[in-house]
């Protein structure tokens, strides 16, 4: 599978009703190089569901520290 030129990355941590708005958004833009990734920052909501509802690609950071913003946009930048 060739490479995005475009990659999203969205920190996830208790937002499932603004997750679902932010990727209806991206699917209604229907670029055809985008790739979707959802970091899921040790949330207690069903972030997983919703990211593959969307088609994005899902990671879940370990639950030792949540409320780690900036490690879950540099996990998701190296995924």
């Amino acid at each position: 599978m060739p490479i995005p030129k475009l990659s999203i990355i969205i920190p996830c941590h208790n937002n499932s009703r603004n997750l679902e708005w932010i990727l209806t958004a991206i699917n209604a833009a229907k670029h055809s190089d985008l790739e979707t990734l959802c970091i899921d920052d040790a949330s207690t909501e069903n972030i997983k569901n919703i990211a593959i509802e969307y088609n994005a690609r899902y990671y879940r950071l370990p639950e030792d520290e949540p409320g780690r913003r900036s490690l879950a946009r540099n996990t998701g930048h190296k995924l």
